[in-house]
């Protein structure tokens, strides 16, 4: 009996381990389009995960206008209470989770993307971009950055 209640201990911990989203998770999609053929791609299902409690929503902003070179975080012109989280994917992604948590210095969003099975994806620099709407404006100078390709 005390080994089952120890493994299933164990397993909690590493459960709760590998869960990089925050306490608050929003979800959406997004599209890329073939700027040569104008077809578009698959959706990309996004997790955003915010431990900061300022995250109100979030959805697909333009990636032709937020490009990033793998990953930023910018301001959003059009919303002071709102940024952007862009980046560069490719057409093998099959999900993107991004976790957003306060450090001691100010913020700090990381990127996960999560690739379909196979032997690797040969294309790449795919923008994405998702649009971060936030109770209060965040300065992205003190948002810190850490992942995608």
């Amino acid at each position: 009996m005390r080994k089952l209640a120890a493994t299933t201990v164990l397993l909690a911990v590493l459960v709760g381990a590998c869960a990089p989203l925050g306490a608050h998770v929003f979800e959406t999609s997004l599209f890329s389009v073939d700027a040569t053929t104008g077809a578009v791609s698959l959706p990309l299902p996004v997790a955003f995960g915010d431990d900061t409690n300022l995250v109100v929503g979030v959805e697909p902003a333009d990636p032709t206008v937020f490009r990033a070179q793998p990953l930023a975080v910018v301001n959003d012109p059009a919303n002071p209470n709102s940024f952007v989280v862009a980046w560069l994917g490719g057409t093998c992604d099959r999900n993107a989770e991004i976790s957003f948590a306060p450090i001691e210095t100010g913020f700090h969003v990381h990127l996960q993307i999560n690739e379909k099975l196979g032997l690797g994806c040969p294309a790449a620099a795919v923008p994405r971009a998702l649009r971060v709407r936030t109770s209060a404006p965040v300065d992205v100078d003190a948002i810190s950055t850490s992942g995608g390709l």
